[in-house]
């Protein structure tokens, strides 16, 4: 990741370092404090380039529906069942499980 920030547009909102903090605790993502300038500037500057982003004239852009339009034929495979993976084999690797299906935390607060 490049240390050059990109500067943001006045209008736009900086996410906090208390921003962060919240975004990292509803991920359950830990950030180390000497990690977190870094990951706040890297979160600025993907906001900053999606304000750019917006601001790009595509009114006048043809639609892309589907991967076709590129200009190549699409290799299609056949269609047929293929082996899954037993229940149990996916339960095994779940932290918790209960009645054959998963336990999630709430996460919505």
């Amino acid at each position: 990741m490049s240390d050059k920030s990109v500067s943001p547009p006045p209008s736009l909102k900086q996410i906090s370092a208390e921003d962060l903090a919240r975004l990292a605790r509803l991920a359950r993502l830990e950030v180390p404090a000497e990690e977190a300038p870094r990951a706040l500037r890297a979160l600025n500057d993907m906001l900053a380039m999606m304000a750019q982003l917006r601001r790009a004239g595509v009114a006048d852009a043809d639609e892309l529906s589907h991967v076709q339009f590129w200009g190549k034929p699409l290799r299609l495979r056949e269609d047929k069942p293929a082996p899954g993976f037993a229940p149990e084999e996916l339960l095994a690797a779940a932290p918790r499980a209960s009645d054959g299906c998963f336990i999630v935390p709430k996460v919505i607060e």
